[in-house]
């Protein structure tokens, strides 16, 4: 699976992009592979330039809720919850969103917000486990997964 294999994700994804500077699956590919690895300012600007590049697709969603998790672990909290829910007004049913701005919130202090963020996202995916986070934030990084995991408890996840 070349999504768990970052280091692959990252090679192939230079070269998609040293053949067509204008792919913009390409920037998400390897701007999330580097995220995932803790190149979360490499991250960003990948997924800056895949927003650039096309600001109507309909993998948008997707492209602003990476923005919004590496604002989150950049502790950039107000871009975080910016991103996140701009990611959720794409697309209202996108999980990841309502997570990352459950973690956003709560890292930002606003408790009450995450925890009303949490409860949506709950309608959404009502049993959110760690198997499920694990398999869809491939974090490197120990200290980034449990920062993320820190969130989603502060919010009264107890998975």
């Amino acid at each position: 699976n070349i999504w768990l294999d970052r280091r692959r994700a990252i090679s192939e994804g230079e070269k998609a992009i040293a053949l067509n500077p204008s792919l913009f699956y390409g920037y998400i590919g390897l701007g999330a592979s580097l995220g995932f690895l803790g190149r979360w300012e490499e991250c960003l600007a990948h997924s800056q330039t895949a927003s650039k590049l096309s600001p109507r697709d309909p993998l948008l969603t997707f492209v602003l809720t990476i923005e919004a998790l590496a604002h989150l672990m950049l502790k950039n909290f107000d871009a975080a919850v910016e991103y996140a829910e701009r990611g959720i007004r794409e697309q209202p049913k996108n999980i990841r969103g309502h997570i990352r701005l459950t973690c956003a919130l709560a890292h930002k202090g606003d408790i009450d917000a995450a925890r009303a963020a949490f409860e949506r996202g709950k309608k959404i995916l009502p049993n959110l486990t760690l198997a499920y986070i694990d398999a869809t934030h491939p974090f490197d990084r120990p200290e980034d997964r449990e920062f993320y995991l820190d969130g989603l408890r502060m919010a009264g996840w107890e998975g």
